[in-house]
């Protein structure tokens, strides 16, 4: 899932910097972009054993022609007309909806992955409301 709101991120800046701020560059640096990001979404076993590695490529990938794409298309913003497109009002507003959504993701992840801890493996929850006690065990001099 984290993989995917990465992958319309992506996807949705560059539909954004093409429609918005059109150059020479954009239609191939995008349809790349849309490509790479297929690529990062892809399920694990559609990857031969070993080749796992070609997703994060892919998404490196992705990153970095998007950033290009904003360098390529940032001298135009300043002669670009105040008025959008709908059809970039629209994704401008799912892609930052979406950024939401991986934020929202992303602390779910975190706050899961300690389960029952304040501090993995150190410091229970209960542990973190009563007053604090510093370890013993050698932490400090």
């Amino acid at each position: 899932m984290q993989a995917a709101f990465i992958a319309i991120l992506l996807i949705g800046s560059n539909l954004y910097f093409c429609q918005s701020r059109p150059t020479a560059p954009a239609p191939p640096l995008t349809a790349i972009v849309i490509l790479a990001s297929l690529v990062t979404v892809m399920p694990a076993a559609v990857f031969p054993k070993g080749l796992f590695w070609v997703r994060y490529l892919a998404l490196g990938i992705a990153v970095l022609l998007s950033l290009l794409h904003w360098l390529i298309s940032r001298p135009r913003a300043r002669a670009a007309t105040p008025d959008l497109r709908r059809s970039s009002q629209v994704t401008l507003a799912v892609t930052g909806a979406t950024a939401l959504l991986l934020f929202l993701l992303m602390g779910v992840i975190r706050t899961t992955a300690r389960s029952d801890y304040t501090i993995y493996g150190v410091m229970k929850e209960t542990d973190s409301y009563g007053i604090f006690q510093a370890p013993s065990k050698g932490y400090y001099p």
